[in-house]
C-alpha cells in the first residue's frame, strides 16, 4: 500500500468541509512510498521520533505540526533553527513518510478527537455533537460517588486524571457544586465562553485557554454564584486519546498493514514528579 492510500482512508473520515486549504498534506518523504508500517501519535516530538524509527515505521501521521517554521501553520518551508534542522535530519535520515492528520480529523461528524477522547472517560453519560463545535455535550447518567449521577468538578478532575493519565488538570470556577451537565472544547478550541454562557453548560472539559480573559471570566462566573467551572487539561492531554482512536480505526479499516500509537507525553512536567 502505498503512503498516500492510507491518507485517502483516513481523508473519508471528514467530508463536508472545503478542505482547498489545508494543514493535512504530506510533511517528509515521499507520497508514493509503499507502506506496510504505520505509526500514530499526537506530536512528533525527537523521543517519538526515534521511538517510531525503531519500531521500523516506514510512515508517521501527527495531529500538530513536527517542524518549527516561522510562517503559518500551513508552510513546510525548512527554517535555519537548529531544532528543525535536527529533526528533518533524523526524518531524512529515517526514511520516513510524514503526513499530518489534523483538520479532517476534527470536521468528522462526530469530530474523531473528541470522539476518542471521550471513549476513554469511560463516562456514564448520554452524549450529543453539536454544530458548530461538533466535541460533546454531555448528560452524566450514572457515576459511581456518592451522590449518584452528579459530580462535582473536584471529584470529576481525579476521576479524569486516571483515565486521561494527566498529571494535574487545572480547576477554574466552582469546585464543589455537584453537576450533571458537561461539555467539550478540547485543544486550543474556539467558543469556550460562549459555551459557558450557556445556562445548561457547568462543566467545561477544554485544553488550553487564554488565562487573562477566558479563565478569569469562568472564576468571575462563579464568584457571582454561578454554578460554573473549567476543567482544563492541556493540550496534549485533552486530544492524544483522539490519536489513538484514529490509529485503532484505521487499523480496523486496513489489516494488511500494522498500525501503532506512540504517546508523546505531556508538555510539562511538575517539581513534584
Amino acid at each position: 500500500m502505498k503512503a498516500f492510500e492510507v491518507m485517502e482512508q483516513l481523508f473519508t473520515y471528514g467530508q463536508g468541509y472545503d478542505y482547498t486549504h489545508t494543514c493535512d498534506t504530506l510533511k517528509a518523504g515521499c507520497a508514493d512510498k509503499t507502506v506496510s508500517r504505520v505509526a500514530v501519535t499526537m506530536t512528533a516530538t525527537i523521543p517519538v521520533l526515534e521511538q517510531v524509527v525503531a519500531w521500523g515505521a516506514d510512515m508517521l501521521i501527527v495531529h500538530e505540526p513536527t517542524f518549527f517554521t516561522c510562517n503559518d501553520t500551513y508552510s513546510d518551508e525548512p527554517t535555519d533553527d537548529p531544532v528543525d534542522q535536527y529533526k528533518r535530519k533524523l526524518v531524512r535520515d529515517s526514511g520516513l513518510v510524514i503526513y499530518r492528520f489534523h483538520d479532517h480529523s476534527h470536521y468528522a461528524d462526530p469530530d474523531l478527537i473528541a470522539a476518542g477522547m471521550l471513549e476513554q472517560m469511560e463516562l456514564d453519560a448520554d452524549i450529543t455533537y453539536p454544530e458548530p463545535y461538533n466535541q460533546g455535550r454531555l448528560k452524566l447518567l450514572d457515576l459511581d460517588f456518592d451522590d449518584g449521577i452528579s459530580t462535582t468538578a473536584v471529584e470529576l478532575a481525579t476521576l479524569l486524571e486516571q483515565r486521561l493519565n494527566i498529571r494535574h488538570i487545572k480547576i477554574c470556577g466552582a469546585r464543589d457544586i455537584p453537576s450533571t451537565k458537561l461539555s467539550a472544547r478540547f485543544g486550543a478550541s474556539g467558543g469556550i465562553i460562549e459555551e459557558l454562557q450557556r445556562p445548561e453548560t457547568q462543566i467545561l472539559l477544554c485544553g488550553e485557554v487564554v488565562e487573562w480573559l477566558v479563565a478569569e471570566y469562568a472564576r468571575d462566573l462563579a464568584a457571582t454564584g454561578q454554578n460554573k467551572s473549567l476543567l482544563i487539561l492541556g493540550h496534549v492531554g485533552s486530544e492524544r486519546y483522539g490519536m489513538d482512536y484514529i490509529a485503532k480505526r484505521l487499523q480496523e479499516h486496513l489489516p494488511q498493514i500494522k498500525v501503532q500509537y506512540f504517546d508523546c507525553g505531556e508538555v510539562y512536567t511538575y517539581s513534584d514528579s
